[in-house]
């Protein structure tokens, strides 16, 4: 196996030089501008409509957290792309069963900080 030397930059941090081989993106409000010298990966995990086609043809390879938006932007995009979805360690992150807690419906949702006009 083959070691790997990683490390991560902050959106602060993004503009400056950096001899990376590859860098994986964590897309989500801000854009980065992809580097020529680099193999250069998306993921998307929110807010793909703040995305133009023309920022995700800047990548080399596109990961999105939604297999409906994967397929349709397969459709539009010239660089491959695949769902990669979010996941969460369901040991730590679970519904606790009590009486107190039922509804008919429920929505659980994060604008952070995001508002729409």
């Amino acid at each position: 196996m083959k070691n790997f030397s990683t490390r991560i930059f902050f959106r602060k941090e993004w503009n400056k030089e950096n001899y990376s081989d590859v860098v994986i993106v964590l897309r989500g409000l801000h854009k980065y501008e992809t580097k020529p010298n680099q193999f250069n990966i998306m993921w998307n995990i929110s807010h793909p409509e703040l995305v133009s086609i023309g920022e995700y043809n800047s990548y080399d390879y596109i990961f999105i957290s939604s297999i409906f938006m994967a397929e349709e932007l397969s459709k539009k995009l010239k660089v491959p792309i695949k769902p990669l979805l979010q996941c969460t360690d369901e040991k730590l992150f679970f519904p606790e069963k009590s009486a107190n807690h039922a509804h008919e419906l429920l929505f659980v949702g994060n604008s952070r900080g995001f508002l729409e006009r």
